[in-house]
């Protein structure tokens, strides 16, 4: 008899920790996410640290790294990275090393959080950039008309014309050259696409070749974006803010 009201409790503690984890509609949450520097070469660590809690237990930690806003990823660094955890809260610090064939260019680092009962915290996302000195092509002696100030801030009026000089600048050919304009809501107001591969050029002028961006906009500008590709597909990038005051 003993032994049957025994099983029947240890049935109904367990129907109740199922009943437990099924009902959890609760996601984690992040409360901490941080990334030791913004700038890596090869052979150095990128070190993302993690807080986050949720009201029952969590069971695993995720951090992706992969080449941002880029749909194929061929030839860059990838790499996903997952933990399991336990308890209702975590702090932990993972580690990457750069590899040497990675690309050049700009990289997402993506974390998540999930508990037992696959509720996911909402996915984080921030930006590093990962150098190849002395491969890589080069955005040299850039300016913009307007200039940007020192913490590269570009200023347009209503009569302005943005326009721009400087080289880009390639260990071998280059292949692409972009300038992009997007607004304060994230929409491409302008974009300049050039094909440098077909000049053959490993030297390109922007004085020369780039179009200017007049002032006739109906959304507020507020990121100006300078890309440089090579044959690899090494990237140099440059990212200014644009205040318009019309």
């Amino acid at each position: 008899m003993l032994q049957k009201a025994g099983f029947t409790l240890l049935a109904l503690f367990m129907l109740s920790s199922c009943t437990k984890v099924v009902e959890d509609q609760e996601d984690p949450v992040l409360t901490g996410f941080q990334i030791n520097s913004r700038s890596f070469e090869p052979g150095e660590t990128v070190e993302v640290s993690v807080s986050g809690q949720d009201n029952e237990n969590l069971a695993q930690l995720r951090v992706r790294i992969e080449e941002a806003f880029d749909k194929s990823n061929f030839g860059f660094w990838r790499v996903v990275k997952i933990e399991d955890v336990t308890g209702p809260s975590v702090s932990r610090t993972m580690s990457f090393t750069v590899p040497d064939s990675s690309l050049a260019g700009y990289y997402s680092v993506v974390v998540q959080l999930s508990d037992l009962r696959g509720n996911g915290s909402v996915d984080s996302v921030q930006y590093i950039t990962i150098n190849q000195e002395g491969i890589m092509p080069e955005i040299q002696s850039f300016a913009t008309n307007p200039a940007f100030d020192e913490t590269g801030l570009i200023l347009l009026g209503e009569n302005d014309t943005l326009t721009f000089s400087g080289l880009a600048i390639g260990d071998t050919l280059l292949n692409e050259v972009q300038i992009e304009l997007l607004s304060n809501e994230g929409i491409r107001m302008e974009r300049f696409t050039y094909d440098v591969l077909n000049d053959s050029t490993n030297v390109w002028d922007f004085s020369a070749n780039a179009d200017s961006i007049f002032t006739d906009f109906t959304s507020n500008p507020e990121i100006l974006i300078i890309r440089v590709t090579d044959v690899v597909g090494h990237l140099d990038r440059r990212e200014f803010v644009v205040e318009y005051d019309p």
